[in-house]
């Protein structure tokens, strides 16, 4: 085997066992693994080269990552490769949605990244909830989703000091004191006297009223002051700093056969339109004081269907190709293997043949020595039969001899 050859296989082992490690994480399906590791030079240098990667994610319908399991996966992902920093990292999900690495570590202040990453994640947000959605309505793999945002950062703090009745109905507040003064006069002949202070200019206190002279006639005066507890509020509002002033929702669709848009219904697109418009108008911020008309909110939002051409199939992993020395190796451990289980077997089946002989034997000597017996007891029941006939029949026993003796 080359150095060459071995490189190939140690780098697709790496990445391998890499989508075999991401894939272990909960929300992930599937994971591709594309690893780029830099070619060893024959000079010396002081700089070393860096690896880079790049990583598919097939994951969950409407599973969302934080930012920190996002830093933890950048984190796996560099400590598995060599040489490989977390910023030549690239990982994405099969809806082409970017999962950025956020560096909270950043102290520069710069106000502008930070609107900007606000802006992706409220984008970013969206667009997931979106996809969501129209996913488990058409299929995650029918829907693209995108989103543009317009975002208010403008900051208020305002203090607000507010009077209010406690009975708002009658506009009234709550008696704490009252002062009532009520004077009345009638007569016919009594007559009041004095000088208006108008023309006595000594007279600082003031004088009645000059009614008249003849004294016919009634004086009232009435006075009443009532003072009111009212409500004073006083308030101290920060408004938040991030608004949403516009949205735009662009949606693409697949019709159910890709290759025919109108296998798609138009109530169903006017369904998807009916949702985008819902989405929009709730998330533009009311206090912008935009009012939307429904032309407008149409106007944000598009929904196309077409045939999609740059799908991301995720196929199962091949196993890396093994060189022919270790198939050679397989081959031959597979032929001992064999022959152990043959001479196994075959010395099994001789001591089987050997057990049957043996009882076959045992079998055949039993059945020669019960007929020896048989034979020895016949012989002996012969010899008394015939020894009894010539004790107790002497005559024919003496022919009996004679018959065989006369035959041999």
């Amino acid at each position: 085997m080359t150095d060459n050859e071995f490189n190939v296989l140690k780098l697709d082992a790496m990445q391998t066992e890499l989508a075999n490690l991401i894939k272990s994480i909960d929300g992930v399906k599937d994971a591709k693994v594309m690893i780029n590791l830099p070619e060893k030079s024959v000079f010396v240098s002081d700089k070393n080269e860096e690896a880079s990667a790049s990583v598919v994610l097939q994951t969950e319908p409407g599973y969302q990552f934080d930012n920190k399991q996002i830093k933890a996966l950048y984190h796996l992902v560099s400590k598995s490769v060599p040489n490989l920093p977390e910023d030549n990292i690239v990982i994405m999900n099969q809806n082409f949605e970017y999962y950025d690495l956020q560096n909270n570590d950043d102290t520069t202040g710069d106000e502008f990244a930070q609107q900007l990453n606000v802006r992706k994640q409220v984008e970013r947000d969206i667009q997931q909830q979106v996809q969501t959605m129209l996913g488990t309505l058409m299929g995650q793999d029918k829907v693209v989703v995108s989103v543009t945002a317009d975002i208010d950062f403008t900051k208020e703090k305002r203090d607000e000091k507010l009077v209010e009745p406690v009975d708002k109905e009658n506009m009234k507040g709550i008696e704490i004191s009252a002062q009532r003064i009520s004077d009345t006069y009638t007569g016919t002949n009594a007559a009041q006297g004095g000088t208006p202070q108008s023309q006595n200019q000594a007279d600082t206190v003031g004088s009645t009223y000059v009614q008249g002279q003849t004294g016919s006639g009634n004086s009232e005066h009435k006075e009443e002051t009532i003072n009111y507890e009212i409500n004073r509020i006083h308030r101290q509002i920060v408004e938040s700093p991030y608004k949403i002033r516009d949205l735009g929702i662009q949606v693409l669709v697949e019709p159910p056969k890709a290759n025919d848009p109108a296998s798609l219904p138009q109530s169903r697109v006017d369904d998807i339109k009916k949702i985008l418009s819902t989405v929009v108008s709730t998330s533009i911020d009311k206090s912008t004081g935009t009012q939307l008309t429904d032309n407008d909110i149409q106007n944000k939002i598009a929904v196309s269907v077409q045939p999609f051409n740059g799908k991301i199939k995720f196929q199962d992993q091949k196993q890396p190709l093994l060189p022919w020395w270790a198939y050679l190796i397989g081959a031959i451990l597979l032929l001992i293997i064999g022959l152990l289980v043959f001479f196994l077997i075959r010395s099994r089946m001789s001591r089987e043949d050997e057990l049957e002989e043996e009882l076959l034997e045992s079998e055949l000597a039993a059945e020669e020595n019960q007929g020896e017996e048989e034979k020895n007891n016949e012989q002996l029941e012969r010899r008394k039969q015939i020894e009894k006939m010539a004790k107790e029949k002497p005559e024919e026993f003496a022919k009996l001899i004679r018959t065989w003796l006369s035959e041999e």
